[in-house]
């Protein structure tokens, strides 16, 4: 199985050494999708998707990551960071409607 990492921005594939190509069957073949995940992480690639593709069984799915980063301080891991001012401005309208919820919810009570 393929394990492949791809701008979301412009289809390119990660190589080697941060590079890029337009040819999947140039790109790294990551040995796991949490060695490609770790890759997005360390290299701060906000806009990515893993490529995962297999020849037998037959099958190609395509998963959106889209890893954030709340400062500039925060340590490189697999674990999930604070929800920060960056997420929750990234986050928008969903967030005025969590907010606002919770606001109606304290005023009901």
């Amino acid at each position: 199985m393929k394990r492949l990492l791809q701008r979301i921005e412009d289809g390119r594939y990660y190589s080697v050494l941060s590079s890029w190509t337009d040819n999947p069957t140039l790109a790294y073949s990551f040995s796991d999708s949490a060695a490609a995940i770790r890759c997005c992480i360390e290299h701060r690639l906000p806009a990515m998707q893993l490529v995962l593709e297999s020849q037998n069984p037959p099958f190609y799915l395509v998963v959106p990551l889209f890893i954030a980063q709340a400062n500039n301080n925060w340590a490189p891991s697999l674990n999930a960071p604070r929800l920060g001012t960056q997420m929750l401005r990234a986050l928008g309208d969903q967030v005025d409607s969590i907010r606002d919820s919770g606001l109606r919810s304290q005023s009901i009570n």
